[in-house]
């Protein structure tokens, strides 16, 4: 699972009140690219409607933190199929997920066997079964109903080399 950056992504995007989050769609931006933090995952719908990450793993060579820096490009689709572009988040790491996914990602980590909150997340690799995604628990909760796609880089911030880098699609009703 690309728990960190998946969440980053949906981090980005989150409704104002009890709101159905559902990811539809994740891929690497460039499928042949070898980034040194690399990220998968696969959902499930649980029987209480909610989203279950049934497997995910977190492989990363490099520190989880505030040396990289997080973009988010959040789009929200038109009526047309278009995707029109709202906003673009420029964060560390940290900061970002402290920011938008609170006690989100406190649970994430948790279930990934780290301490709640700890930032810096160490090099290592990192699995997730059967983990109920409470997406009620996201921080930043201001985006409105709809179909949406965030592009989320990770890149180092001193050199700007791409550390990992994947495409999320998701939607929100209430």
């Amino acid at each position: 699972m690309n728990f960190v950056s998946v969440i980053l992504s949906v981090v980005a995007c989150y409704h104002v009140t009890q709101a159905k989050v559902t990811v539809t769609k994740f891929e690497n931006c460039d499928n042949n690219a070898d980034y040194p933090i690399k990220m998968t995952f696969k959902l499930k719908q649980g029987g209480d409607g909610m989203q279950v990450l049934e497997e995910g793993s977190l492989s990363t060579k490099v520190p989880l933190g505030n040396d990289i820096l997080d973009i988010a490009d959040v789009s929200y689709k038109e009526d047309n199929g278009a995707y029109e572009h709202l906003i673009t988040i420029k964060e560390n790491l940290c900061d970002a997920v402290n920011k938008y996914m609170g006690e989100f990602m406190h649970d994430i980590q948790e279930a990934a066997g780290l301490e709640r909150g700890k930032c810096p997340v160490p090099p290592g690799d990192y699995k997730i079964k059967d983990h109920t995604l409470d997406f009620q628990k996201f921080k930043f909760k201001k985006i409105p109903d709809g179909e949406f796609l965030v592009k989320v880089s990770l890149l180092d911030a001193k050199t700007n080399e791409t550390l990992n880098c994947h495409n999320l699609e998701f939607t929100i009703e209430k």
